[in-house]
């Protein structure tokens, strides 16, 4: 599945954002994009295999403005100032994933006894990069999960 849009990065997991306000008071929407594809396959039925992949893009949006030294101010996201918004806006983030689930038991009357077990590997691309920091963040995660499925 597949998302492209001009406004609409809060629909992204919430990653980026929807517009920016101009100097001049209007408002500008910000390009988003994202995708989402994996696969299932299961060889029998106590037996799941998984793996998806998730990654989004948020295009630079900036302006400025003049203050009365006639020094630019800048404004929007992705610009090249250093406060500590525009340090965390991210240009994209990305999350291959995958495992395997486990059914121990299962009953149409009393549910399922499960065991999750899953491998994430997160990372994300800012635009403004402070020198001396690495260029990425990258993030692995691991998450195990005995689940009891009701009826």
């Amino acid at each position: 599945m597949a998302f492209y849009s001009y406004g609409g990065g809060r629909y992204i997991l919430g990653l980026g954002p929807d517009v920016i306000v101009k100097p001049d008071g209007t408002l500008s929407g910000v390009h988003a994009g994202s995708i989402v594809t994996g696969f299932e396959y299961q060889p029998n039925p106590g037996l799941l295999f998984f793996g998806y992949y998730g990654g989004g893009y948020f295009q630079r949006n900036t302006g400025y403005s003049l203050d009365t030294s006639g020094n630019r101010i800048w404004v929007g996201f992705g610009g090249p100032a250093t406060t500590t918004i525009q340090l965390n806006a991210n240009r994209a983030v990305q999350e291959p994933t995958f495992g395997i689930t486990r059914t121990f038991w299962k009953s149409p009357k009393y549910g399922a006894l499960m065991w999750v077990n899953q491998y994430s590997y997160v990372t994300r691309a800012p635009w403004i990069v402070p020198s001396g920091s690495g260029k990425n963040a990258h993030l692995s995660v691991v998450y195990t999960d005995l689940r009891y499925v009701l009826p």
